[in-house]
């Protein structure tokens, strides 16, 4: 799901002016679970991130010795 997903999803208005709840509350759950899907993902990128950097560190370091010697 995407913002242009959410911004343009049409909810059926009713006679009295409202939106059906049922709807509304499927809608927001859709929503959430996507939500929930992409800060998941958010989460892995920057452990996995993390993960790189160091080894990069690491590498620099290694290469640091191999230059001194």
């Amino acid at each position: 799901m995407t913002g242009a997903d959410i911004r343009n999803h049409n909810l059926k208005v009713l006679e009295d002016g409202n939106y059906e709840g049922a709807e509304v509350d499927a809608f927001v759950e859709s929503t959430a679970k996507a939500f929930d899907e992409l800060f998941n993902e958010n989460k892995e990128i920057v452990r996995r991130l993390t993960i790189f950097a160091k080894k990069i560190d690491e590498y620099k370091k290694t290469e640091g010795y191999m230059t001194e010697t």
